[in-house]
């Protein structure tokens, strides 16, 4: 699939669906294993492998080793070259890669008291953080239409999500936003930055002293969302171990749960969806959600026909419209395609078939609805 990865998590965001996401993954893995010329060798049998710092089990399973070590079938793959075909033939008493960066265990991660952050990102390097909580001022805390009082995201802004991004409202209901105030004892490390200045832990979302326009809190509650629904599906523990061990091998703008996160929402450079949404239809979300005179409840439904409008327009559209391009593509490679690289044309022209049908499935979903 020659789409770029900023297109893929458009595709992933605009279709809401998980296995989507998982069958990209795996389209990539298969492409990643074609030669320059692109001869298929995606299905020859591995061999096992006589270097690695673990040596395999009877039983073993990169999924049991993933979840021995705290890491992942993908990264397991990657560090041993495993190609997808392969990822069930590992061999007893052959050697892996595993992580050597220690489990992290979800204690060491955050308190239950909430008072004390205890990091570990390696094993002779720890991080703390002693954060004074404040209460709810207006000078600091995002408007109440957005978040309220007790830290919860309005009805209005849960809906609006639901609709544009997707983001699954057990876990937008479940989050809770607290502002404090930044200790002289600590920081954040690369968990925070000056832009968007929060931090997600668990359940808990933290922000520290600002002043931002409606827009930017916006910007910065779909940011932090995006993480809340990857802790939400993957887990504390697995997210965060994730986490901190790209943080160790690569900058924060390249941690992959960062650059998902800033391509919805919070991006500096004002290209991220959730700008676009504040723009569009000359700014009706901030106005629907400003206005005084309308409850809560007539502010959801609003805001969800928008949301589910701007989905339609600014996502699914502009889907349908690659995928033509490439299903085309690909057809006319098919035509003059030799033995060798027929099957993985036909493959990602299947593929791409698959994507189109779910996108139109979706579209007809979201223009009955919107109708």
């Amino acid at each position: 699939m020659s789409t770029t990865p900023k297109f893929r998590t458009l595709i992933a965001t605009a279709l809401g669906n998980e296995s989507v996401r998982a069958e990209i993954k795996v389209i990539d893995t298969r492409l990643r294993a074609d030669d320059k010329q692109g001869r298929r060798v995606l299905y020859q049998k591995r061999k096992p492998s006589k270097e690695g710092n673990y040596i395999v089990q009877e039983g073993d399973s990169l999924w049991k080793l993933a979840k021995k070590f705290n890491t992942t079938v993908d990264e397991l793959a990657r560090l041993n070259n495993i190609d997808d075909a392969n990822r069930g033939n590992i061999y007893a008493e052959e050697k892996l890669w595993v992580p050597e960066v220690p489990a992290v265990t979800e204690k060491s991660l955050f308190d239950g008291n909430n008072s004390l952050f205890d990091i570990t990102v390696a094993r002779d390097k720890t991080i703390v953080v002693i954060p004074e909580f404040i209460k709810y001022d207006p000078e600091r805390h995002p408007p109440l239409y957005m978040i309220d009082k007790s830290g919860k995201l309005t009805k209005p802004v849960v809906s609006l999500f639901n609709a544009a991004f997707n983001y699954n409202k057990v876990a937008m209901e479940a989050s809770t936003w607290s502002y404090y105030k930044k200790s002289r004892f600590g920081k954040f490390w690369f968990w925070m930055t000056q832009y968007p200045g929060a931090t997600v832990s668990g359940k808990d979302v933290y922000y520290d002293e600002q002043k931002l326009t409606d827009a930017q809190w916006l910007g910065l509650i779909s940011h932090e969302e995006s993480h809340r629904q990857e802790v939400h599906s993957q887990g504390n523990v697995s997210f965060y171990t994730q986490y901190l061990r790209e943080g160790l091998v690569t900058p924060y703008e390249k941690i992959s749960t960062e650059v998902t996160a800033y391509r919805i929402g919070a991006n500096p450079t004002k290209t991220d969806l959730t700008h676009k949404l504040t723009q569009y239809k000359d700014g009706i979300v901030l106005s629907i959600l400003q206005n005084e005179n309308l409850t809560e409840s007539e502010k959801s439904s609003q805001l969800r026909i928008i949301g589910l409008q701007f989905r339609l327009d600014e996502m699914i559209t502009p889907t349908l419209m690659e995928i033509d391009k490439e299903i085309k593509n690909y057809q006319e490679e098919l035509r003059t395609a030799d033995i060798n690289t027929y099957r993985g044309i036909q493959e990602r022209l299947n593929f791409l078939i698959k994507l189109k049908q779910l996108s139109e499935t979706v579209r007809d979903q979201i223009n009955k609805e919107v109708k």
